[in-house]
């Protein structure tokens, strides 16, 4: 939590948002310029940004175009006594009238470079007419971005009485947890990787025979009298416990480890043993 109020502290003086305001306000974001500012580690922020946007205090957006969009503030009246008074402006206030919809309910898609190539103007000269017509408060105007947002869905407040659902999070550290955890178990088991993986959709197979393991487990060369060595230790092991394949590997030298998990792989295959969870099992009497 005292990192998360840090980050969402600096948030609300890099927009420069007073405390209950912001609702619904967009703002460009530069991650590195935000965490060079207030001396904060890239990383650890875009967790604390990407857990705030999880308990619905922000949303974070990828960098996507958002083209110009633009609103008439005043009625069709105001707007035409405007006209009358500054007509040098009046061709242009029409173009962009034509060339767009529905201006005077909401927000309408401009595209600057196209209507300055249809009024044969500089692009810049057209940019130079929207600031203009925002600062007399006939328009709103909004110019294309393509950067990276942040949105405040809710009124800034204090950092100290920022709240999260800590049981939420908690669950999803712990789902989070068992992702990884499943994942390294999966690139380090010395098992068959096609039963590995059919066994997490609770599907049952042969060794494939082709995968790094089961080549692996074809070099190793088990005598009859060494298999049946191996298995009677093994099958000693298990049934006072279950164990994991790491522990029943700690009860073996190291230069026999090779030899422990091809014997291993034979007794899945044979049904003596099982898995539950991450340790085995000795099925059969």
């Amino acid at each position: 939590m005292e990192d998360l109020r840090q980050v969402y502290r600096a948030l609300g003086s890099y927009f420069q948002l007073a405390v209950g305001s912001g609702t619904g306000q967009a703002f460009d974001f530069d991650i590195v310029d935000f965490c060079t500012n207030f001396k904060l580690d890239i990383l650890k922020t875009f967790s604390c940004l990407k857990l705030l946007e999880q308990e619905g205090w922000i949303v974070l957006t990828e960098a996507v175009y958002l083209p110009s969009t633009f609103k008439v503030k005043v009625n069709r009246e105001q707007l035409y006594d405007f006209q009358l008074k500054h007509k040098q402006l009046d061709i242009y206030v029409k173009t962009l009238l034509r060339l767009t919809e529905g201006a005077f309910q909401h927000y309408a898609k401009i595209n600057e470079n196209a209507m300055a190539r249809f009024l044969k103007i500089p692009v810049k000269k057209w940019w130079g007419l929207f600031i203009s017509l925002t600062k007399k408060e006939i328009i709103d105007y909004n110019p294309a971005k393509d950067k990276p947002q942040i949105i405040f869905i809710h009124e800034r407040i204090g950092a100290d009485d920022l709240t999260i659902d800590k049981e939420r999070f908690e669950a999803r550290k712990r789902r989070q947890k068992e992702r990884i955890e499943k994942a390294t178990g999966y690139a380090t088991t010395q098992r068959c990787r096609s039963q590995q993986l059919l066994e997490y959709f609770d599907e049952q197979a042969p060794t494939c025979g082709i995968c790094d393991v089961c080549l692996k487990n074809k070099e190793t060369e088990l005598t009859k009298d060494d298999y049946e060595r191996y298995q009677s230790k093994i099958q000693a092991l298990l049934k006072k416990e279950k164990l994991t394949e790491q522990e029943l590997l700690e009860s073996f030298s190291s230069n026999r480890h090779a030899s422990v998990l091809a014997t291993l792989s034979h007794l899945m295959d044979e049904g003596f043993i099982d898995k539950e969870g991450d340790q085995i099992i000795w099925k059969k009497s």
